[in-house]
């Protein structure tokens, strides 16, 4: 009889520990997500580094604004060039969308112990549907995310902080899919035929990276 208590109890912990861990991916997400609300709008200076291989590209300076929920602008002097997504902040929707997290592991990255966590929409509206976030929990910072999209494969983004007002990145490093980086009809004069070589030269993937300066916040 103690016997088959103990193992009820165990049964019992078990179950009670892996919902609570859910509740806590879940609790964490929100609470970061409660934690880019505070921002309301912001414009800032940026230099954008393309690197995308037999394709030259010379890195260019720009300015971004956003303005929430979601209104995301850059503004160049010149072409510039950048991936559908990735660069816009677009991952705020998955946040402020109803989704499950679920806990997967921690793990080192950046120098920085993170939780893993998986998220999943809910609804069928949004372009996303997975992606895994690197939290520093610690800071309360996403320190990586990757994200799996309907309709332009998948992109990582890898953030970096500075002492910025509400930890808004000093920089993030964006891994693309080449065939949804969007480029110019007036630079590449063949959208089609460019993608065609870079798919015949084997090239799939590309980067970019976003250095950020003078935050104007609120």
């Amino acid at each position: 009889m103690m016997r088959s208590i103990i193992v009820l109890f165990g049964i019992v912990t078990f179950f009670t520990t892996v919902l609570n861990a859910q509740r806590d991916a879940e609790g964490l997400v929100k609470e970061l997500s409660l934690k880019m609300q505070l921002v309301d709008k912001y414009s800032a200076d940026i230099l954008v580094k393309i690197d995308v291989e037999f394709v030259n590209i010379e890195e260019r300076k720009a300015k971004v604004f956003f303005e929430k929920p979601d209104k995301f602008e850059i503004k160049s002097t010149g072409i510039l060039l950048l991936p559908k997504k990735g660069v816009e902040m677009d991952y705020l929707q998955l946040f402020n969308a109803e989704f499950t997290a679920i806990d997967e592991k921690t793990e080192i990255v950046s120098g920085k112990q993170t939780r893993l966590i998986k998220i999943i929409p809910m609804g069928s509206e949004l372009d996303i549907v997975l992606a895994q976030v690197w939290i520093d929990e610690l800071n309360l910072r996403i320190v990586r995310m990757k994200t799996y999209t309907k309709s332009s494969g998948s992109y990582r983004i890898d953030f970096s902080y500075k002492n910025n007002p509400f930890d808004l990145p000093a920089a993030i490093r964006v891994e693309f899919d080449v065939k949804n980086m969007s480029l110019p009809s007036t630079l590449t004069g063949d959208l089609e035929s460019l993608s065609k070589k870079l798919d015949s030269k084997g090239v799939t993937k590309g980067v970019v990276s976003i250095e950020y300066s003078n935050y104007v916040v609120n």
